[in-house]
């Protein structure tokens, strides 16, 4: 656990390089600007960063690991990652890099007004995005769902089994209302659709698709099972 966020950004809790691993039950926690309200505020804001993991490897699986922090929580930085059943925190940005990267039955915790993701692809040649799928979203908010961090960045939000910048699919609850969404968020054809939300996205050499176990309601991570952390609900969508 690190106090100073410029310490933190210089050498994270788990700044791993290691290639096709597995991380279990692992919790990543960085502390910096938790008892600051200035996230809370009525506009966004931006902070210090303070990374709590930075994924860098490839072929790395998250199964039920837990990412909590307020700015820049969790760095996607490079990499094919599949994260499953795990609990992310935080205000600003938190979700962010140039990661090929799904997740999947996660529980995602808005504790500030901000944006959930930042992703960077910097050409329409890049495979990088992020695809959250069967996410769970609720906190304090309000927030975003994203902010380009790169000139072609790609984001998709896939909520329901219906079937490029910041993108809803089949979403559901008070936060999937479109109607007020910036003019560029894109469409998809069912056939573009289909490659993102499959785990070919993230898996086109076959290294994930034998160890996912079958999706089901208990696949959400236990809030209870965060110990201290009382979690507010404010909204969800």
């Amino acid at each position: 656990m690190f106090k100073d966020p410029f310490r933190c950004r210089k050498n994270p809790i788990s700044g791993n390089t290691l290639h096709k691993t597995i991380f279990w039950s692992s919790g990543f926690r960085n502390s910096a600007h938790m008892k600051s309200k200035a996230h809370t505020g009525p506009k966004p804001f931006s902070l210090r960063p303070a990374v709590a993991a930075s994924a860098q490897g490839d072929e790395n699986s998250f199964y039920e690991c837990g990412f909590i922090g307020v700015q820049d929580t969790l760095h996607d930085l490079i990499g094919c990652h599949f994260f499953r059943s795990c609990y992310i925190q935080g205000a600003v940005d938190f979700i962010f890099g140039d990661g090929t990267s799904m997740y999947q039955a996660c529980l995602i915790n808005v504790t500030g007004y901000g944006f959930i993701t930042a992703q960077r692809r910097e050409t329409p040649e890049e495979q990088s995005g992020f695809v959250l799928k069967f996410t769970k979203v609720f906190g304090t908010g309000p927030t975003y769902l994203g902010r380009a961090y790169g000139p072609y960045s790609r984001v998709l939000r896939h909520c329901g089994s219906k079937g490029m910048g910041p993108l809803e699919v089949a979403c559901r609850g008070n936060g999937a209302n479109t109607s007020g969404r910036v003019g560029w968020e894109k469409t998809l054809s069912p056939a573009e659709l289909k490659s993102l939300i499959s785990t070919s996205f993230i898996d086109e050499e076959g290294w994930l698709r034998e160890a996912i176990p079958p999706l089901s309601s208990s696949s959400y991570p236990k809030l209870h099972a965060m110990g201290e952390l009382h979690l507010p609900r404010s909204f969800t969508f």
